[in-house]
This record gives C-alpha cells, structure tokens and sequence, in this order.
C-alpha cells in the first residue's frame, strides 16, 4: 500500500496512516498471510472435530450393539398372557 503512494520507510519510526498524504484505506484490497493460516487453522479445527463426531456415533453405535446383545431373547410365549 505504500508503494501506491510513492511513500518509501527508511527507518524504524511509527507512521500513522492517517498523517500519510494521499493514502486512502480499503479494506477490500487487504492481504494477509495471517488470515490465510487462521482460515486454516478454522478449517483444520473443523475437520477434527467432525472427525471426533463420527468417532462418536460409531462408538455409541457400537456399544448400543454390545448392550443389545446382553438382553435376553424372548419368546412369543412370553408375550402371551393366560
């Protein structure tokens, strides 16, 4: 964005934007490698916790299965009242 302006830094002082001639802020036209890792790191996060979700429903799914098969079998005959 300096560039644009013609504005060249030479040394380590603070520069307020506002004080630069000519220099108007777009944030449309902003880049920035950090958002581009937070998007990433969001994106990983998101994966993961799927990822744990489906874990999840699997083991719930299985341990349903575990429980089901300790039940007893029933017969018709119990079912039937006299």
């Amino acid at each position: 964005a300096f560039f644009d302006i013609g504005y060249t830094w030479i040394d380590e002082s603070p520069v307020s934007i506002r004080t630069l001639q000519g220099f108007l802020f777009d944030p449309s036209t902003v880049t920035s490698s950090i958002t581009d890792v937070d998007d990433r790191e969001e994106q990983e996060e998101c994966r993961e916790k799927k990822k744990m979700v489906e874990e999840n429903k699997k083991h719930s799914h299985l341990s349903s299965m575990k429980n089901n098969s300790k039940l007893k079998q029933l017969s018709l005959d119990q079912f039937i009242k006299n």
